[in-house]
């Protein structure tokens, strides 16, 4: 019971971790920097963090070709990510383009709105009788005071059928 809560705690701080790194993509860091950050996660509780081993697999294992280990001699793993600017530039055009897609709609909609908005303008109507209430009541007859650029997105949104 207690092996599994530690690896899922131990999980949980190296997710962190990764959520730090990604923030801070274009440093580079070494194992021991990468441990320390986790032991500063957890108040320096040495048992709820990964072994520099487990750390590297767990780094390899997430990020796969995209994390290169610079290990040279009697010096510190030094770790960079490799195509990240990529995945981010991918990433970036997706966010983009959903927003574009969005803000394309919003245009429509509002181009729409102005042309419906000229319609009533243009509209010819009798200002010396109103309507009277059972007049309007009479969804037929009330169709005669609805601008025709209006009648198809009422209908497709039910309100006159």
């Amino acid at each position: 019971m207690w092996g599994a809560l530690l690896m899922r705690k131990k999980q949980q701080v190296f997710e962190a971790l990764c959520a730090w790194i990604e923030l801070c993509d274009d440093q580079l860091y070494s194992l021991d920097d990468l441990r320390e950050k986790m032991q500063e996660m957890v108040c320096g509780d040495e048992e709820s963090v990964y072994s520099k081993k487990q750390l590297k697999h767990k780094l390899i294992e997430r990020y796969g070709d995209h994390v290169v280990f610079a290990e040279v001699a009697s010096k510190r793993n030094v770790i960079c990510f490799r195509n990240m600017a990529s995945v981010i530039l991918n990433e970036k055009w997706y966010s983009d383009r959903k927003t574009a897609i969005e803000d394309e709609s919003e245009c429509i909609v509002v181009a729409a709105a102005k042309l419906v908005k000229a319609e009533i303008r243009e509209l010819v109507q009798n200002m010396d009788c109103y309507p009277t209430s059972t007049q309007f009541a009479d969804v037929d007859r009330g169709r005669q005071w609805v601008p025709a650029l209006q009648m198809p997105s009422w209908r497709m949104l039910s309100v006159i059928s």
